[in-house]
């Protein structure tokens, strides 16, 4: 069986940014961009809840880190570390 590629920046700086995956301790400082109902508008989802809406996509972020399925980077500023 063949790896596959992570298709992910974990680890990697710009001038400016770090980048890393996504972890569970994240979901709190996430969740406003959830209940703005801009962020969200164009995403085909029954779900309407912000909250349930949050805790769906962090569960397919980690999923898909598990299965190598790429996944999302979570920016940090690397002047507020």
């Amino acid at each position: 069986m063949t790896s596959r590629p992570k298709y992910l920046l974990d680890g990697h700086t710009t001038g400016r940014l770090s980048f890393r995956k996504i972890e569970v301790t994240d979901f709190d400082a996430c969740r406003p961009f959830f209940l703005n109902p801009q962020s969200n508008r164009y995403w085909k989802s029954a779900i309407t809840d912000p909250n349930e809406l949050a805790r769906e996509w962090f569960n397919k972020q980690l999923w898909r880190y598990e299965h190598h399925r790429g996944g999302m980077n979570l920016l940090v500023h690397r002047e507020s570390k």
